[in-house]
């Protein structure tokens, strides 16, 4: 939220929620910058889900681009409950790939968009080790994301 302003900043930017985007410190609890880089959070977006609208999806979009490089095939992504494994298995859909959700014991959380996973695998099941090699074949996997 806009607390004070400087300058050249327009007084009706004063009490809007922003996300401040284009600096260092994205989740201190106050941060000066200059106004052209806060970008307006539409009044109907929670801030629990305008929170994570910059930072992790910046962040997946980087380690696919990093390491999804082209002839990889299996991808394993772990926390596939979190924001940034649902971010991952959509980018990693458009390029052609599948990945396995790993997803831990934690009561009532489920994958975003179950049609975007080759497979999910719960950690606190027996077995789940074998049941990776089994998907991911004699190679294993290409990449894992944790």
């Amino acid at each position: 939220m806009i607390e004070a302003v400087g300058p050249g900043v327009p007084a009706a930017a004063l009490g809007r929620r922003v996300l401040p985007l284009g600096s260092a410190g994205a989740w201190q609890q106050y941060k000066r910058l200059d106004h052209s880089w806060c970008v307006p959070v539409p009044d109907d977006l929670p801030d629990d889900i305008a929170c994570f609208a910059y930072i992790n999806p910046l962040t997946a979009v980087t380690m696919v681009e990093r390491f999804c490089r082209p002839g990889v095939r299996a991808v394993v992504v772990t926390a596939a409950t979190s924001v940034i494994g649902g971010h991952l298995a959509e980018l990693l859909n458009a390029r052609g790939v599948a990945p396995i959700g790993i997803v831990r014991g934690t009561p009532g959380r489920t994958v975003a968009e179950p049609s975007r996973w080759r497979a999910l695998i719960r950690a606190d099941e027996p077995g789940w080790r074998e049941r990776l090699r089994a998907l991911t074949g004699p190679r294993g996997f290409d990449v894992a994301y944790d």
